[in-house]
């Protein structure tokens, strides 16, 4: 029997989606399926926010480059 290894993110719904060949090879007999689930230390990347019920910033941790950033991985902008 194989032995895999399957690192994934739980907090991401495009990991989820992009495990369905993953729960195809877990279904398989001749494979023991190892789940590991790590979170992405996102804020760590990309700075912290708080926003207001205005929309604004109330902590201001981000620079620009992490703003830019948060909309690329949110928004694909």
């Amino acid at each position: 029997m194989q032995t895999v290894v399957h690192y994934f993110d739980y907090k991401s719904p495009y990991a989820y989606l992009a495990q369905e060949g993953t729960f195809n090879i877990a279904q398989r007999d001749d494979v023991k399926m190892v789940w590991v689930p790590y979170g992405l230390k996102i804020a760590k990347y990309l700075g912290e926010a708080a926003l207001d019920d205005a929309g604004e910033d109330t902590i201001k941790t981000r620079n620009d480059h992490q703003w830019r950033a948060c909309q690329v991985f949110l928004y694909g902008l």
